[in-house]
C-alpha cells in the first residue's frame, strides 16, 4: 500500500510537471505567434518602403527627363538649373533616408527572427524533456500489476 502510495505521488507529481511543461510550450507558442505577427508586420513595412522607393526612382526618372529636355533652355536660365538640382537633391536625401529606414527595418526583422529562434529551441527543447518525462512515467506504470 506504502508503494502504490509513492507511486501515485511520483504520478501526481510527474501530472503537475507535465502540466507545467504545456503551459511553458503553450506560452511560449503563443511568444512565438506573436513574433510571427511582427515579423508579417515588419515584412510589409519593408514593402511599403520599397514601394515608395521604387516611386521615388519614379520621380528621379521623371525630373532627369525634364531636366533633359529643358537643357537647351537652361543654358539661358541658370535660375531654372539652380532649382531642379534642388529638387534633385531633395530627392536624392529621401531615397537616402528611405534606404536608412529600409536598413532599420531589415534589422528588426533579423533580431525578430533571432528571437522567434530562440523561443522554438525552448519549444523543441521542452518537448524532449516531456517525451522523457513521459518515457519515466509509463516505465513506472508498467511496473503496476492490475
Amino acid at each position: 500500500a506504502e508503494e502504490i502510495r509513492k507511486l501515485a505521488e511520483q504520478s501526481n507529481q510527474f501530472t503537475e510537471e507535465i502540466k507545467e511543461i504545456v503551459t511553458g510550450l503553450t506560452t511560449k507558442t503563443k511568444q512565438t505567434v506573436e513574433m510571427m505577427e511582427e515579423v508579417v508586420q515588419v515584412v510589409q513595412e519593408q514593402s511599403d518602403k520599397v514601394e515608395d522607393t521604387r516611386s521615388q526612382f519614379n520621380v528621379i526618372s521623371n525630373q532627369l527627363d525634364n531636366t533633359k529636355k529643358s537643357v537647351g533652355r537652361l543654358n539661358k536660365s541658370g535660375k531654372e538649373l539652380e532649382s531642379t538640382k534642388d529638387k534633385l537633391q531633395e530627392i536624392i536625401e529621401n531615397l537616402s533616408a528611405l534606404s536608412q529606414e529600409n536598413a532599420a527595418s531589415a534589422e528588426e526583422s533579423s533580431a525578430t527572427v533571432e528571437k522567434q529562434t530562440a523561443s522554438s529551441q525552448e519549444i523543441a527543447s521542452a518537448s524532449a524533456n516531456l517525451a522523457d518525462m513521459a518515457q519515466e512515467m509509463s516505465e513506472m506504470i508498467s511496473k503496476f500489476k492490475i
